[in-house]
């Protein structure tokens, strides 16, 4: 029997009941919280979410803006500024761009402020413009002034700032930087003008990159500390002493452009045991080589002009697994691919420029069943830059010969050890991209065909999954294709 008061109830009366007795029900209570979810977050979890959004500022360091981590979380509400403000993490590193519409007062103020909300934290500065001036100017002048009461908390320094900023930076340091871990010095310092480093007074450097005329005093006192160094300008005897003194380094950087001569080096070969990166852009390249054993190496970038046979010797002597190389020399090319042989284990390989190759040179890289003929069969990457003339039909056997297929079609044996022969194409394949930039085909000149990448055999490569980066020379008439 259905009761007279419940029939009178109708469909608007019975929402607003249901409604009311939702408003009393204890979650509803439970879900007026939930309507402000960051409200009710505890600190330690708003904190490190909040750090994990700084982690994700492209650049590296969080700029100095209101529009970005961390200074927009403080734009949210007053509970993610109190939690923000109180999070030092977030204010310990600082990319400082000297923009056009920022004045040295708010820099400085700004600057300020960081340094306050970090803490005693160790602080990280890096410092950008939209030009870099050889002279400093009331903004440049600000942000160093900013930075300098708390060099004893410095861990990271770096950017492009004029003669004068950085020579008040370097005197800082040379009163004591203790926990200095990373120096990256680049400026336009002008003829004559160098930069006094004194790194015995700070202990914990790794990183020491320069780009300016520089004198580095003490590095001696490092050789337990700093793991990479990037010189500019340095001579042979001051490179070869760097390595020297720096035991436990591990990349090496040298751009100079000073003419090479002789030099007397009395200290025999120098063994750079942990050292894995090797990056050199100076005439005196060969000198360098012909003085050095690294068996660690696994990447190796040379810009010079006559290696003559340090390349090869080197190689030899230091027996290195080489993963990485890239080179821009003036060497035969037979040389060229007579060190290669001493790189088994190649898997990037990059000739820029020189030296130039033919056809005929490039299929020595071609893979064939006499295993122990061929050339870096572990590459998966093959780059040449505006080095390769002739016929391209050269380079696709080359591809086609260290291309395995689709991933469905792959389980070919490896016969790259133990047996001297393997079966036809059943030799080991790892090629996965292939870059021709401003390379001299024949065909480009001629407009007989198109592109390299529509030969029907390379098309069916690519589609299978071959990568294959294209560019015409700069001075080629690609209007035929």
């Amino acid at each position: 029997m259905v009761d007279a008061t419940a029939q009178a109830v109708t469909a608007p009366n019975l929402s607003d009941a249901v409604g009311q007795m939702s408003l009393n029900h204890p979650l509803h209570q439970d879900s007026l919280n939930l309507r402000q979810p960051a409200q009710s977050l505890p600190f330690d979890i708003l904190s490190r979410i909040f750090i994990e959004c700084n982690a994700q500022n492209e650049d590296g360091f969080p700029k100095l803006s209101t529009r970005k981590a961390p200074s927009v979380l403080g734009h949210i509400c007053s509970h993610w500024r109190d939690v923000a403000s109180a999070t030092h993490t977030l204010w310990a590193e600082l990319h400082i761009f000297l923009g056009y519409r920022t004045t040295h007062n708010y820099l400085k103020a700004a600057v300020a402020a960081w340094e306050n909300r970090a803490g005693q934290l160790p602080l990280s500065f890096h410092i950008s413009a939209t030009s870099y001036p050889d002279s400093p100017d009331a903004r440049t002048i600000a942000v160093v002034d900013a930075i300098m009461p708390h060099r004893e908390r410095w861990k990271h320094v770096g950017g492009t700032l004029p003669f004068e900023q950085w020579s008040a930076i370097c005197s800082a340091i040379s009163n004591g930087a203790p926990l200095l871990e990373h120096l990256n010095i680049s400026g336009y310092f002008g003829r004559g003008k160098f930069i006094d480093i004194q790194l015995s007074t700070a202990p914990m450097l790794e990183t020491l990159v320069v780009n300016a005329n520089h004198r580095l005093l003490r590095l001696d006192s490092h050789s337990q500390s700093l793991r990479r160094l990037s010189v500019y300008g340095a001579e042979q005897i001051e490179c070869l002493s760097y390595l020297l003194w720096s035991s436990k380094l591990e990349e090496f950087e040298l751009k100079c452009g000073a003419h090479n001569r002789h030099i007397n080096w009395d200290k025999g070969i120098v063994e750079t045991t942990r050292l894995v990166s090797l990056k050199l852009d100076a005439r005196f390249t060969p000198h360098i080589l012909d003085r050095l054993r690294s068996p660690l190496l696994q990447i190796l970038d040379l810009d010079c002009g006559h290696t003559g046979t340090s390349l090869e010797s080197f190689l030899i002597r230091s027996k290195p697994s080489l993963k990485s190389l890239r080179v821009n020399v003036d060497i035969d090319p037979g040389d060229l691919f007579n060190c290669l042989r001493y790189a088994p284990t190649l898997r990037a390989l990059r000739i820029a420029y020189n030296p130039e190759l033919t056809g005929l040179d490039v299929e020595r890289l071609k893979l064939g069943s006499n295993v122990n003929e061929n050339i870096c069969p572990a590459l998966e990457k093959m780059e040449f830059d505006c080095c390769i003339v002739g016929d391209m039909e050269y380079l696709e056997e080359v591809v086609l010969s260290r291309w395995k297929g689709p991933p469905v079609v792959a389980a070919l044996p490896s016969s790259t050890s133990g047996t001297e022969y393997a079966l036809d194409g059943s030799w080991e394949r790892s090629l996965r991209h292939v870059t021709l930039d401003g390379c001299y085909f024949e065909v480009y000149t001629k407009g007989l065909v198109c592109y390299f990448t529509d030969r029907p055999k390379i098309r069916k490569c690519i589609k299978e999954g071959l990568v294959i980066f294209e560019e015409l020379p700069s001075d080629s008439d690609d209007s035929v294709f």
